[in-house]
């Protein structure tokens, strides 16, 4: 099974795993216009041999983490 995963669907998991944890540092579901943001973590997970620690720094500079807006409740 990781032969198949590594050789034929690598970039599709990488896709779902930053677009999960991109999701998820935003609180909320990803729209049309986080698009640029996820391929651009994507490419820099790709260029950067997958690491995690990598992944989290570019979801943290994405411009939509660093611009989300906190609703506090009342």
């Amino acid at each position: 099974l990781r032969q198949v995963i590594v050789s034929e669907k690598m970039n599709e998991l990488t896709r779902q795993v930053c677009s999960k944890m991109l999701s998820y540092a935003l609180g909320r579901q990803l729209e049309y216009y986080d698009e640029q943001a996820l391929r651009q973590i994507v490419t820099d997970i790709e260029s950067n041999d997958y690491q995690m620690r990598r992944l989290i720094h570019s979801v943290v500079r994405s411009y939509p983490f660093q611009h989300k807006q906190v609703i506090s409740n009342p």
